[in-house]
């Protein structure tokens, strides 16, 4: 037993620096299929942990001036969607028929005591217009939605690591250190020169979430320049962006309780004082709907299998791997 627990000591070790595979033996090298896989599995794990996906900032790159004008440009090609037109023309129908619309036309009617029939039908459009785009609900819709959206780096990252391809090229930046002779040399110096006990120590490490998280951190400084401001604009300008969330919104627009929600919230718009404490409450519990967030999910993994998007991905991850400063950070998160 004594023999068993030195042996498995040894192994652990590895052998010391300077030591040589045995005589006559030779030594195998190492398995870089085997470090590739472990290190996409960590990675993906990494992703998936609320606290590496919210500190890679993701969702702060959708509040990047050009990333907001793709916005505009994929909504306004939405809105030509003849699918999601006539959705939406049904949720209108249903809008101009509810309670809040006619309480909003006796509301009219009694400010304008004067007007025939025909000139409240006709001025009462208005009416509804200019309660509908008051700037304070204009300005608590843009603040809701964006509280929402900063709050998806846990949504964000884990399709732009594991679903888009982003822990793949890590991955094989990974491999291409090993594969150079002088990192190489200083990886068997910190680990162990013996292959086989440092495949066996490569592989869990790499494996392991907490490390793989170190390193996809680094990739915070990446996510936060220029270029990936134009990748994510370039992936929203995408014509396939537009069909998929067009797609999206059809589906959503069909369940009744985002119909339901929909009506509570133009409800609040039209009441007179506006009660933004309440419309927020309503915007809130309308992005909450199941079907949403279903949508939502089924949008961004969808967008992750699109190869344009793939490549972008690719190109992003592969700056990160490229930068001089990759191979001390691939070091520390081993060591």
């Amino acid at each position: 037993m004594v023999l068993v627990a030195l042996a498995l000591g040894a192994c652990e070790r590895g052998p010391k620096p300077g030591g040589e595979a045995q005589a006559g033996e030779r030594d195998p090298g190492l398995d870089l299929g085997g470090v590739r896989a472990s290190a996409v599995d960590g990675l993906e794990a990494a992703a998936r942990d609320p606290a590496v996906a919210s500190s890679l900032g993701l969702a702060a790159r959708l509040e990047d001036p050009a990333v907001e004008a793709a916005v505009a440009r994929l909504l306004a090609r939405v809105a030509k969607d003849p699918e999601l037109a006539r959705a939406s023309e049904q949720l209108f129908a249903r809008l101009e028929h509810s309670a809040a619309t006619r309480a909003a036309l006796v509301d009219y009617a009694r400010q304008n005591p004067e007007l025939d029939v025909a000139a409240i039908s006709e001025g009462f459009v208005g009416f509804v217009d200019e309660r509908l785009t008051r700037p304070e609900l204009a300005a608590r819709l843009e603040q809701g939605l964006r509280a929402e959206l900063r709050a998806t780096d846990v949504v964000l990252a884990p399709v732009l690591i594991a679903e888009a391809g982003g822990a793949a090229t890590i991955a094989e930046g990974v491999v291409a250190r090993l594969e150079d002779p002088s990192f190489e040399a200083s990886a068997r110096e910190r680990l162990g020169r013996e292959s086989q006990a440092l495949q066996a120590r490569l592989e869990r490490r790499l494996a392991d979430p907490a490390r793989a998280g170190e390193l996809l951190v680094g990739l915070r400084a990446t996510l936060a320049s220029e270029a990936a401001a134009l990748a994510l604009a370039e992936i929203i300008d995408l014509e396939r962006s537009a069909e998929l969330l067009a797609e999206a919104l059809t589906r959503a627009l069909a369940d009744e309780q985002v119909r339901a929600r929909s009506e509570q919230l133009f409800t609040l718009a039209l009441v007179q004082p506006f009660d933004a404490l309440a419309f927020d409450d309503a915007l809130r519990a309308l992005l909450a709907e199941p079907v949403v967030a279903l949508e939502a999910a089924a949008l961004l993994s969808a967008l992750a299998r699109e190869p344009a998007v793939r490549t972008r991905v690719a190109r992003l991850s592969a700056l990160y791997v490229d930068q001089a400063g990759f191979d001390a950070q691939l070091l520390d998160a081993l060591d």
